[in-house]
C-alpha cells in the first residue's frame, strides 16, 4: 500500500509516473518549500495540476478504495455523458499514476474559481435583486438535477461556488447519487445544518438527499434579499 509520502515523491516527478494521456506535460503547483502543494484528507491527497493554461484537481488515494470504485466510476461516466454546466468535468482514472512501483487509480476535476455562497451573499447584501437572481438560478439547478435523476448530497455553503456572473458551480461529489447507485451505502451524510435529522437515520444514497437543503438554501437566500439583516443573526 503507498503512503502519503511516496504520493509525494510521484506528484513532484510527474514526467516520470503520471500515467494520464490526457495530463501529459502537467505541471503541479509547488510550494515555497518545494513541496507539492495539497489538500490531505483521510482517505486522498488532492493537487493542483497545471496543464495547457488549465488546472485541474488531481486527487490520489492513500488507502485502498475497494467497493467504492465502481461507484467513482459510475459518476464520472454519468457527469461526462450529461455534462451539467454547473458540474466540473469528473474523470475517473484507472492507474493514472505509478507511486513506488505500484499503478494507482486517480479521479482529475477541473479546477473552477468563484466565490464560496456565503461569500457571494455577503458581498451582495444590499443588491436583493442580485439575491433574487441567485435564488431563481440555484432552483433552477436543483429543478435541473431533479429532471435528470441525480443528487448532490452535501448541498451547503462550501460546496457551491458563484461566479461574478452570477452562475453557480457545484464542488465535491463524493456525495453523489444517481440511480445506479441508489440505495447503496452512503459515504458522506451531509453537513448537518443543512440536513433534515432523518438523513442521519439512513445510510443508504438517496435521490431524494437533497430535497431539504436545496429548501434551506433557498429560502435563506430569499430571507436575506428581503431582510439583509437576518445576515447578522
Amino acid at each position: 500500500m503507498v503512503n502519503k509520502q511516496d504520493i509525494l515523491t510521484a506528484i513532484k516527478n510527474l514526467d516520470l509516473f503520471l500515467r494520464v494521456p490526457a495530463l501529459k506535460g502537467a505541471k503541479p503547483r509547488i510550494n515555497k518549500n518545494g513541496s507539492p502543494f495539497a489538500y490531505v484528507g483521510g482517505f486522498n491527497m488532492v493537487f493542483q495540476l497545471t496543464h495547457n493554461s488549465k488546472k485541474w484537481a488531481f486527487r490520489v488515494w492513500h488507502v485502498p478504495m475497494g467497493e467504492n470504485k465502481d461507484r467513482y466510476l459510475k459518476i464520472s461516466k454519468f457527469l461526462t455523458s450529461k455534462k451539467l454546466p454547473y458540474f466540473a468535468e469528473f474523470i475517473y482514472d484507472e492507474k493514472g499514476i505509478l507511486v513506488n512501483g505500484d499503478f494507482v487509480d486517480t479521479i482529475r476535476m477541473e479546477w473552477l474559481d468563484g466565490m464560496l455562497l456565503k461569500d457571494y451573499i455577503e458581498k451582495n447584501l444590499s443588491n436583493s435583486s442580485t439575491l433574487d437572481s441567485l435564488a431563481h438560478s440555484f432552483l433552477s439547478i436543483c429543478k435541473d438535477l431533479r429532471d435528470n435523476q441525480i443528487s448532490h448530497g452535501d448541498l451547503q455553503h462550501g460546496n457551491i461556488l458563484v461566479a461574478e456572473n452570477g452562475d453557480i458551480k457545484l464542488v465535491d461529489y463524493d456525495s453523489v447519487c444517481i440511480l445506479e447507485i441508489e440505495d447503496e451505502k452512503e459515504l458522506v451524510n451531509g453537513l448537518k445544518g443543512y440536513q433534515h435529522p432523518s438523513r442521519f437515520k439512513s445510510s443508504k444514497a438517496s435521490l431524494k438527499a437533497d430535497y431539504f437543503s436545496e429548501l434551506i438554501i433557498n429560502l435563506s437566500i430569499l430571507g436575506i434579499a428581503k431582510k439583509p439583516e437576518l445576515w447578522n443573526k
